[in-house]
């Protein structure tokens, strides 16, 4: 697929959009060009029209972007009992979006398609199955992300490939006229536009922090590195298990507020082949991060995902480059790592799709710090198959978790001290036809108030060894920390 279909289309006039099936929920949309407003100064401002504490969120996936600002409805696992996250949002979903018709869940964005109905934004903690076996230390970093949280945003901006649109949201009950209410919204829109563009892009100075290497405290130390890569690797003679994916954390404390919007834009800078992401539901809560894959993309039964695993850094210069990246194509224990991840992809796929196809061979994929060994899968799936509904299935992955998924789960549990959270979780938008885009929570950090925690993580499978995935995760925590000022993290 194109990029054009990384987000939904973009619709160019200001109207009253009606679904086929009306929802509980009827939702009014107003919209406007913005060509003058950057999506970081939109997410900065105080636009007046909504309290400082709104939900926000930036979305990047290829050459498209999304910044959405305010709740106008917001779905919280912590409400919805004790069921599968993937099931429970997406019944929540039904509920206030409505249950779209074939016609409307078979075209895909940037093809003609006409949204009626908004996005929900967020995401989906790591364990979704398996958060009794997540007590680790930091609980209290992930207050505001639960299992699974999403929200309708009452604006967005949206853009890429020169097309920027500014949109409102409203939801409309039996006693509001249609009309007034689109009077008013077209009426914010225009003061958000010209308010935004009037400030422009905002200056911001450089991100340093007071000492910053020296305040940083490792979570998991490099003795206790060294000895989980023993144990799991003794796992892995057993037959227990064929992969664990071992992640470490960093927590640096601030001496004084940052500003996590700049932090994102500065990502965005540094990586434009990153998909970037940042979710806040509070003030002083937002986990925010630079995916280097796609967990899975669905448009109409089009879905795709790829397998990313394999790791070695950038080179100096070109000829440098080449010859790291050839190594890692050449590296059998790579290969391995990578292979896994392939298997496991396709064999959770396969029974839910028509048609599976699987890139033949490995290329390179190249990021501003790392490169990797990735393998693109595309498939037809049923009518009416909801993005949620794969997750389930897919959510977490042997690139984040290990093969086998339960067992490699169990291993995470007994080894890693720390609360995983929305870290290696799932994080994207869905929309009311079940197409959506979802990335894995890497090369990411939380913040919570002034502690901000990075994470990192290292796929072992046979052939592994500590020293060399210690480096590993060295060189993927660099991606945040650099773009925080923190230089060499560690």
């Amino acid at each position: 697929m194109s990029d054009r279909s990384s987000v939904p289309y973009l619709p160019d006039k200001a109207g009253v959009r009606e679904p086929s099936e009306r929802p509980a929920t009827r939702w009014l949309l107003a919209e406007c060009e913005a060509p003058d407003i950057d999506p970081f100064s939109f997410l900065s401002a105080a636009s007046g029209l909504s309290s400082a504490d709104e939900p926000r969120a930036y979305w990047r996936l290829g050459s498209r972007w999304v910044a959405s600002r305010g709740a106008l409805a917001q779905i919280d696992s912590r409400e919805l009992g004790d069921r599968d996250p993937c099931a429970a949002v997406r019944i929540k979903a039904m509920e206030l979006l409505g249950t779209p018709t074939a016609g409307r869940s078979g075209r895909s964005p940037g093809e003609g398609a006409r949204q009626d109905v908004p996005r929900l934004y967020g995401g989906l903690a790591f364990h979704s199955r398996w958060s009794r076996l997540d007590p680790g230390e930091g609980e209290d970093l992930w207050a505001e992300f639960p299992a699974a949280r999403f929200f309708v945003p009452a604006y967005e901006l949206e853009g890429g490939e020169g097309h920027v649109s500014l949109r409102a949201w409203r939801r409309l009950d039996g006693s509001t006229d249609p009309k007034s209410e689109l009077d008013m919204a077209l009426e914010d829109l225009e003061r958000l536009r010209s308010r935004v563009a009037r400030v422009g892009r905002l200056e911001r100075s450089d991100l340093e922090f007071e000492s910053p290497v020296g305040s940083v405290r490792e979570i998991v130390t490099w003795p206790e590195w060294r000895v989980s890569i023993e144990r799991v690797l003794e796992r892995i003679q057993t037959g227990d298990v064929q992969k664990v994916v071992l992640s470490r954390a960093v927590d640096v404390p601030l001496p004084g507020q940052i500003d996590p919007i700049g932090v994102v834009e500065e990502i965005s800078r540094a990586d434009p082949a990153a998909n970037v992401f940042s979710f806040q539901f509070a003030p002083g809560a937002v986990f925010f991060g630079a995916s280097p894959e796609l967990l899975g993309s669905l448009r109409g039964r089009d879905f795709r995902t790829m397998a990313v695993a394999g790791s070695a850094q950038r080179g100096e210069d070109q000829e440098a480059d080449e010859r790291l990246g050839h190594a890692l194509q050449e590296s059998s224990k790579d290969r391995l790592e990578h292979g896994i991840c392939v298997r496991e992809l396709r064999d959770r796929l396969d029974p839910l799709t028509m048609r599976l196809d699987v890139q033949a061979k490995p290329r390179l994929h190249r990021l501003a710090e790392i490169q990797h060994l990735r393998t693109d899968l595309t498939a037809k799936v049923e009518e009416g198959t909801h993005i949620l509904d794969l997750l389930s299935v897919l959510h977490p992955t042997a690139a984040v978790c290990g093969r086998p998924r339960d067992a490699a789960a169990r291993v995470l549990a007994a080894e890693e001290p720390l609360s995983r959270g929305w870290y290696a979780g799932a994080m994207g938008w869905f929309d009311g036809a079940g197409n959506g885009d979802f990335v894995p929570g890497l090369r990411c950090a939380v913040l919570a108030g002034q502690m901000l925690r990075l994470f990192a993580g290292a796929g072992i499978v046979e052939g592994s060894g500590a020293e060399a995935e210690w480096e590993e995760t060295s060189l993927k925590l660099r991606t945040i920390g650099r773009a925080l000022g923190l230089g060499e993290v560690t």
